[in-house]
């Protein structure tokens, strides 16, 4: 069973330096900017996960006469081959309809410049700046995980039992207000089975939640780095329903 926390307050996206010099912003914040093969045309991308449903007529409507094939001239244009869909992603019950550009390239230089461009196309047709974002990502490398059970591995069970206190102690410590639960699993990427699967302790803090996350990480890396096996983290937006 999960251990948990359940205080739970909101904060804002923004971020800034404490006084002791620690970047201060929110956990999907501190999430997206760990992933360099996700880029929006307005902003960061959402945090995983989320529902995909299907678009409106309208909005498909407007992207058929409007951007289609002029987001394929932009794309062309610099170099980025790839496929494009249309849809509606939901995430904490904000719905937006995305339009998602994957491609096997890993040359980010233009990708922002060409997000930002196909993004002006659907503003220009009429299309409400709230209703609509353009991601272009590799779904290959950028970062969205599943877990897997653990195995049957006395060496690793053992690791993962003596860790446990001394991650418990430090969330305690340093992030009691923040943290809601914690898991250990076994972790691989969702579109590229290939890469290995690791044992890792996700942690959980609510969400907007904002705090020195790149500080916290690096400690409780030096914790995991206890045991001779290695165990990676994550550091995760997520609450417990009630």
């Amino acid at each position: 069973m999960p251990d948990s926390s359940q205080t739970r307050t909101s904060s804002d996206d923004s971020g800034y330096f404490s006084g002791e010099g620690d970047l201060i912003r929110s956990i999907e914040s501190f999430v997206v900017h760990q992933d360099h093969y996700r880029i929006t045309g307005r902003g960061s991308p959402r945090p995983f996960p989320m529902k995909t449903t299907v678009c409106t007529t309208k909005m498909a409507e407007i992207t058929d006469i409007h951007v289609s094939s002029r987001a394929a001239d932009i794309l062309s244009n610099f170099g980025i081959v790839a496929s494009r869909e249309l849809c509606r992603r939901s995430r904490l019950g904000h719905s937006v309809h995305t339009y998602l550009i994957s491609t096997s390239s890993q040359h980010i230089t233009h990708w922002r410049t060409a997000a930002e461009r196909i993004l002006q196309l659907f503003l220009t047709a009429g299309v409400v700046n709230d209703d609509i974002e353009v991601e272009i990502c590799n779904p290959v490398l950028m970062i969205q995980k599943t877990s897997h059970v653990l195995p049957n591995d006395d060496k690793l069970l053992g690791a993962l039992d003596n860790i446990r206190p001394k991650v418990m102690e430090y969330l305690k410590e340093n992030l009691s207000s923040i943290w809601t639960s914690v898991t250990y699993h076994l972790r691989g990427s969702k579109h590229n089975p290939a890469q290995p699967k690791i044992p890792t302790v996700l942690v959980f803090c609510r969400y907007f939640a904002r705090a020195a996350f790149d500080k916290f990480q690096g400690e409780l890396e030096d914790l995991l780095k206890s045991e001779e096996i290695p165990i990676a983290l994550e550091i995760l937006p997520g609450e417990i329903e009630q």
